[in-house]
């Protein structure tokens, strides 16, 4: 299923809520797949949030990281 994407770009008031509901559906689906494959709604939600928690400390990660290169570029590596 294709996800809805925001109707406009940029931040604006209730993008979190739409971005919510364009992803909805589809979390209804993985719910309803993972419960016909034998998962317990409480083992999926939380595996899910698992697996959201390991991609935000990713992002933090790749965030540090790219930190790390910019200063090591312009010579600030030992801060």
């Amino acid at each position: 299923m294709a996800i809805k994407a925001p109707r406009e770009a940029g931040a604006y008031p209730d993008r979190m809520l739409e971005c919510e509901e364009a992803l909805e559906d589809d979390v209804i689906v993985m719910f309803e797949d993972a419960a016909s494959s034998g998962w317990t709604p409480a083992e999926t939600a939380i595996a899910i949030s698992n697996l959201v928690e390991n991609y935000l400390l990713g992002l933090g990660a790749n965030a540090q990281t790219e930190v790390q290169i910019l200063r090591a570029r312009i010579g600030r590596a030992d801060e």
